[in-house]
This record gives C-alpha cells, sequence and structure tokens, in this order.
C-alpha cells in the first residue's frame, strides 16, 4: 500500500519520482490533491532515484489516517520534500511486486522499473503513453501485463509495442469494468546472431515460438486467427507447461476462437492431463475445470487422477466438484441378477 509519494510539478501534471508504502504491490492514486499524477519520473521505481531529482522542487504528499474525503478519496499531507518525513521506505528494486499506474497516465521516464527483480504483474492505464527506454531492463520475473480495454472491445494501443520489447514468457490479460475479459499467453523467446563472413552479415536466429507469437496483430489489434494457427509449432517446441497454458486461456476465453481450433487445444489438454491437473488445481481455475469435466473425450481414468490429485493438495471445493460430476457423467452401473 502507497503511503507517500515525492513529486514536482509540471505544466500538465504532476511528475512522481519515488513512492512509499508498505507490502509489495503498490496502486498509484490518480490524483494528488486536485492535480492529476500524469508522469513518472526516470529511475522512479529503481534501487538508486535518478539525478534529476535534484534539478527539481521536490514536494512530499504523505497520506493521511486519521482524515478521509466525504467522496472517499485519500487526503494527503503535502509539503517541501526536505520538511516531511518518508512514511516508510522506499518501493522499489526487489521489495516491488505488483503495481498499477494510474489513469492519466502519459509518460514514464528511462529505466523508470529498473531492478524491479521481484516484479511479477503489471497493469497499464487505458490510454497510451510514452514509454521510456529501458523501463522494464532487469524485471525478469513478470508474469502478467493487464491492459484496461473499452466495453466489447480486445485492444490496447500500447500491447504490441510492450510485447516486442519483452522476450519473457507472459500472460496478457485484458480488464474491462474491473473483470477479465480475455487473456493470451505468450512464450519465451531469445535471439542469437550467427555471422556469414563471405557475405559480412549477421543472421538473426530466434529459439522459441514467442517471436512468432509476438507478430499476432494486424492493424495493432490482435489476429486471432494467426495466434492459434501456430499452436502446433508451440506443442512441439516448448513445454507441456507453456502450451497448457496456451491452451487454457483461449479455451477459458474464447474470444474469435474457431471450433477447428478449440478442437486442437481441448485434444492436447486431455492428452497432458496428468500435468495439468496440479496446474489448474493450484491455481484455482474452475472455469477450466469445468470445460475439461463437460469434455467427450474426459475420461473416469482422468477423473479419478483429478480426484486424487485434488484430495492430495486438500482442495475440498474441488474434491466436492469432482465428486459431483462422477455422478452425472459416470454412475455406477445397477446391478443386474439373473435367477
Amino acid at each position: 500500500m502507497i503511503t507517500g509519494l515525492d513529486y514536482w510539478m509540471g505544466q500538465d501534471g504532476l511528475t512522481v519520482c519515488r513512492v512509499y508504502g508498505t507490502g509489495s504491490s503498490a496502486a498509484l492514486p490518480a490524483l494528488i490533491g486536485e492535480e492529476k499524477i500524469t508522469a513518472i519520473a526516470d529511475h522512479t521505481f529503481a534501487p538508486r532515484p535518478s539525478e534529476e531529482i535534484g534539478r527539481h522542487e521536490i514536494f512530499r504528499a504523505v497520506r493521511s489516517i486519521t482524515r478521509s474525503a466525504g467522496d472517499g478519496s485519500l487526503l494527503w499531507q503535502i509539503g517541501p520534500a526536505g520538511e516531511i518525513n518518508a512514511p516508510d521506505e522506499a518501493l522499489c528494486g526487489s521489495a516491488l511486486e505488483e503495481l498499477e499506474l494510474p489513469p492519466y497516465l502519459t509518460r514514464v521516464g528511462n529505466y523508470a522499473f529498473y531492478g524491479c527483480r521481484s516484479l511479477t504483474r503489471f497493469t497499464f492505464p487505458e490510454q497510451r503513453m510514452q514509454l521510456g527506454s529501458g523501463a522494464f531492463v532487469d524485471c525478469g520475473r513478470i508474469k502478467q501485463l493487464v491492459f484496461p480495454v473499452g466495453e466489447g472491445s480486445f485492444d490496447h494501443p500500447q500491447m504490441r509495442e510492450v510485447l516486442g520489447d519483452m522476450n519473457l514468457e507472459t500472460e496478457v490479460i485484458a480488464r474491462a469494468d474491473g473483470q477479465d475479459v480475455m487473456a493470451l499467453y505468450f512464450p519465451g523467446y531469445y535471439e542469437d546472431s550467427v555471422e556469414n563472413t563471405p557475405a559480412r552479415i549477421f543472421i538473426m536466429h530466434y529459439e522459441g515460438t514467442g517471436f512468432k507469437y509476438r507478430q499476432c496483430f494486424r492493424n495493432g489489434k490482435i489476429d486471432f486467427d494467426q495466434y492459434d494457427s501456430l499452436f502446433y509449432e508451440a506443442s512441439v517446441q516448448e513445454t507441456s507447461e507453456t502450451a497448457l497454458r496456451l491452451a487454457m486461456d483461449r479455451l477459458t476465453w474464447p474470444v474469435c476462437l474457431g471450433s477447428a481450433a478449440r478442437e486442437r487445444y481441448l485434444a492436447f489438454a486431455l492428452g497432458e492431463y496428468r500435468t495439468l491437473a496440479p496446474i489448474i488445481l493450484s491455481e484455482e481455475r474452475t472455469a477450466m475445470l469445468e470445460i475439461l469435466c463437460g469434455a467427450d473425450g474426459f475420461t473416469s481414468n482422468m477423473l479419478d487422477y483429478f480426484l486424487e490429485t485434488a484430495r492430495k493438495m486438500r482442495d475440498a471445493k474441488s474434491t466436492g466438484f469432482l465428486q459431483e460430476t462422477r455422478r452425472k457423467r459416470f454412475p455406477p452401473k445397477k446391478k443386474e441378477y439373473t435367477f
């Protein structure tokens, strides 16, 4: 939770240069007083702040814990940074695991999140913003990128750019009105350059299917058909878990999913049910569990394995659901007597 911020005042709003708080999650507020937060300075969340701070008059806002506004908005004690003590340690570097940017943000400085090695979930504002160079350098654990989208839309103006700058294995989540409406998994990849000495050129090779998946955009929008066409290649080249995560997201959120593609994803998931069971149960992916249990190819033996796994994990909710599935789909045969 954020308890304080350092910032300077610009012509179009406030530029945040340091954030203080407790825990490992931070959601930047939209306003400080009546002023919008419109920018994040260089190195704001890096372990060491930028020298740029010395060129500005820095103010500090500390969250009031004794007062609250009538409309539920935050109240702040505001003054020069030198006159107000920082309320807590800086939320930066490896201390930060989740970050949500404010809605009016238009610019993120260079290396703003440098060294946030524990950062796993990152939420963008709805509109496009200027993203500084090296913003996500040394952020090697980001697993989820969350993009707010408009009603009936699954695209965000910054989605392709951000994915293109990251070669990590990550999940993209589209949210509308606070609810997840779509998720897509993108495998990781790495580049390798091979020199062609006679021609005096370097040829780039990409290991992993992640690079191809990141090309599945047309006119800035996700090309779901192209995305789905890569699954066979991914199921061969990637690990079983990565391929299963591709399948799970498409089956759970079947946006523009054709029947043939759905069958391919479902067949792979059923074929890898032993790997899939602990993933679904440990992550409480109830929707995916219901899809599997309702599939034509879901057998009694598969159900037994899921039940055994759920019991070992002491997952009472899933155990109950699976037992009910057994009663409906695989009822015991009635004994017949011949006289």
